[in-house]
Formats: C-alpha cells, structure tokens, sequence
C-alpha cells in the first residue's frame, strides 16, 4: 500500500507540498493502464486529541507491535488488511487485475501541546486532561480553516472526478479529527463548494444530493467518538 502523511500546524497550515504529493499518488494509480491496476481504495483518517504522526519503525520491532503512535500503528494495520482483501480479489474473465491499490492518508495534527506551560502540566500525574479545551480550540480552528476544507475537497475531487475507474473513498475521523472533519463537510456543502459528477463518471456505491443536485462525496464518512456536538451532523444533513 501507499501513505501519505499531512501535518497540519496549530494555525491550520498543512506542511509544505504534502497535499501535492498525496493528490499526485491517488492520480498516478488512477490513471495507471488497465493491464496495471484496476483503480485506488482511498483510506482518509484524522486522528483525535493526544495522538499524532509519531512514528519509529525499524527492522527490530515485529510488524504487530507499536511503533510510535498507537492511532498511527492501527491506520497502518488497517491498510495492510486491506491490501491482503484487494490481493484476495478473484481475476477478472479478460484476465486483467481486479485488486484496487490500497493509498491511505494520514491527516494529523498536534493532538498534544508542543510548547508553552500545558506541555510541563502534561508530565504531572493525570496532567494531560488539562489539555483539553486548548486542543478542543485547536481542533476547532483546524476544522474552521481553509486548508483542511481545500485538502479534502481536492482528494474527493482526485478520487472521484478526475478520469480513472471507479475508486471508493472511505473518510474517517477520531474524536477531535471527527470534529474537524464535520466542520470542514458541513462549510464544504453549504458553500456548494463540492462539484458534480461528470456525466461519463463511473457509477460508485452512493449518491449524494445536496440542494437536488448529485454532488462529489466520500462513499463513507465514519466519526468515531466524535468530539463534535450535534449541530454540525444537523448541518451536514
């Protein structure tokens, strides 16, 4: 499988040219010739609250083991199952491949202070609660920006618009990364901000309609635990 990691700062700014990069991978294996690759499975998942992109793999430490952050760990495993299942995928009758490519995105941010007096509080014993509301702000205002709305909105794009075989895309949010995820959705289909299809698009596993029209969507959008409160699923809705 692929990965690709975007590391947004407190600000909401991703790191430079890592967007580029993971739209580019979901491009190159959706254009791939037939005889290639049959298409992408899309995996988007946003972490929640002290969690991160830590992450030390060496050859030492056995494949079921954590290696850094545990969230991070788990994404991986999931990809890897996945790949296994695309691998299990029976041939087609022509004879060309059938398994997609597996490309996971790991959007992630400080789920943790990096500085300032919460990180010395965090090291006391059950100080890293008091975190809470500055990540939550944090959160918010990741959710709120114009970064994280552009970043979705050019990997459905990506997935779902540009030529190539039809290609799932599964969207998932943690806690606060599902907080962030809801906002931006929400800001997304009320500024119409999401196209429609293109009339020769291949015909995926959902249809969304906003305001009557079908428009581009991740075929799941799953929030764990979500740190949102409700107004932001009345708003998607």
């Amino acid at each position: 499988f692929d990965l690709a990691v975007v590391q947004f700062d407190d600000d909401g700014r991703p790191g430079l040219g890592q967007v580029d990069a993971a739209v580019a991978r979901v491009r190159e294996v959706r254009q791939a010739p037939a005889s290639q690759l049959a298409g992408a499975l899309v995996v988007v998942f946003i972490h929640g609250w002290h969690h991160g992109g830590e992450w030390h793999r060496t050859a030492s430490i056995p494949d079921d083991q954590p290696d850094g952050d545990d969230h991070f760990h788990g994404f991986r495993r999931i990809l890897q199952s996945l790949t296994y299942r695309e691998m299990e995928r029976p041939s087609s009758a022509s004879g060309l491949p059938t398994g997609r490519r597996v490309i996971g995105i790991y959007l992630t941010w400080n789920g943790d202070p990096q500085s300032g007096f919460l990180v010395a509080v965090a090291r006391m014993p059950r100080g890293s609660e008091a975190s809470f509301w500055d990540r939550y702000g944090i959160a918010e205002r990741i959710g709120a920006a114009h970064d994280l709305r552009e970043t979705l909105r050019r990997i459905v794009i990506t997935v779902k618009h540009e030529s190539g075989p039809e290609s799932p895309l599964v969207l998932i949010g943690h806690s606060m990364g599902a907080l962030m995820m809801q906002s931006a959705y929400a800001t997304l289909l009320e500024q119409g901000a999401l196209v429609p299809p293109p009339a020769d698009a291949p015909t995926g596993p959902t249809r969304v309609i906003s305001n009557g029209t079908p428009v581009l969507f991740p075929d799941l959008v799953l929030s764990l635990n979500s740190a949102a409160d409700s107004d932001y699923a009345r708003r998607i809705l």
